[in-house]
């Protein structure tokens, strides 16, 4: 009989982040979910899939049985599950000679982070990391199959607010992180997910039909194809694909043509010229505001009312994401750190680009 182990917390803060030493993202949907067992399932980026079947119940010990299936299977069998799916980033933090697992959840659940660890025996002493906060083993609301039929994005606001609290997040300002990078070969409207994206000095991220130095956007170049390339990547806060889905709207990372989604910071309120650090070695610079346009309501009808606002004095407010040129090349990754470096004042508001 396989036993599962595991303890489960509310995770702190994004002190976890430098101890990462793996990731990955993971889609999975519930195919069944009774009294006596939930059965799973799950599609990595790793490309691997599993059909999981474990014991139902929110207590530390469980009976749980992986077996590894065929991806053409997994996609034929997540089909099945209906709207019973999770998707979230799964980070691997080794700490003390434990390994944790920090899940990022996205889609409904999205601005959820928990993390778990797997024990071999139910009375082990562990050494918990100053980032792990709450243990919430027991709770049951908070399980993988409870998510699916009640999303963290659908609880009162006083439930989620309770939670984050004991989240502490980092406050909106001047630093952040990568949710998620995507690019496409071709001139469509979504972008695919990649593990990670290289970024090009003066060009913009490798394999994607907006690189260059001189504009790509089609209708700009046929008019003048001279123009410098203020669009070389895109980026996007995953707080408006949160706020997408509360109103319905059900978009993932990538889907609203971004190379590079990120939360915590505030990309709406930088000025232009300010200089975004990723990771150990890429900067870009912000050049403006993508202004959306009728593709997002061709892509999800009502969607382009979302990425739209109107201040108290009537002006016009974008939220679709900035735009940038590539200042020192690198590897981007999901997880990635951004630090945001204001340019010497005075201030100019990002305008579309």
């Amino acid at each position: 009989m396989a036993i599962e182990i595991e303890r489960r917390f509310v995770v702190i803060g994004d002190g976890w982040r430098r101890h990462v030493a793996s990731s990955q993202a993971i889609h999975q949907g519930y195919l069944a979910d009774g009294q006596s067992a939930t059965v799973r399932v799950r599609m990595s980026s790793t490309g691997t899939a599993a059909l999981t079947i474990k014991s139902s119940g929110s207590h530390l010990a469980r009976e749980e049985y992986e077996y590894l299936i065929p991806l053409a299977d997994a996609e034929h069998l997540m089909r099945l599950c209906d709207d019973r799916l999770i998707d979230k980033l799964r980070h691997h933090v080794t700490v003390g000679g434990l390994t944790w697992e920090v899940d990022v959840f996205e889609g409904e659940n999205g601005g959820l982070v928990i993390a778990e660890v797997e024990l071999e025996r139910a009375d082990q002493d562990i050494e918990k990391p100053e980032w792990v906060g709450l243990e919430v083993t027991g709770e049951a609301r908070l399980s993988n199959a409870e998510l699916c039929r009640h999303p963290f994005l659908r609880w009162e606001h006083a439930e989620r607010s309770a939670v984050m609290g004991q989240q502490q997040s980092v406050p909106v300002g001047l630093s952040g992180h990568v949710v998620a990078t995507s690019r496409s070969a071709g001139h469509d409207f979504s972008k695919s997910r990649e593990p990670s994206v290289r970024l090009l000095a003066g060009l913009g991220v490798e394999g994607d039909t907006h690189m260059g130095s001189t504009v790509q956007h089609r209708s700009r170049a046929r008019r003048d194809p001279t123009q410098p390339n203020l669009r070389q990547v895109h980026l996007l806060q995953a707080e408006l694909l949160d706020e997408s889905r509360q109103k319905g709207f059900a978009v993932a990372p990538g889907e609203l043509g971004e190379n590079i989604t990120t939360r915590g910071l505030d990309l709406l309120a930088l000025p232009r010229g300010t200089i975004l650090r990723i990771g150990g070695e890429a900067t870009v610079r912000l050049t403006g505001l993508r202004n959306p346009c009728h593709q997002i309501d061709d892509f999800s009808k009502g969607l382009l009312a979302v990425t739209l606002a109107r201040q108290s004095n009537g002006a016009l407010v974008r939220k679709a994401g900035v735009m940038a040129v590539v200042v020192t090349g690198g590897e981007v990754r999901p997880t990635d750190a951004i630090v945001a470096e204001l340019p010497t004042p005075p201030h100019e508001a990002l305008e579309p680009v």
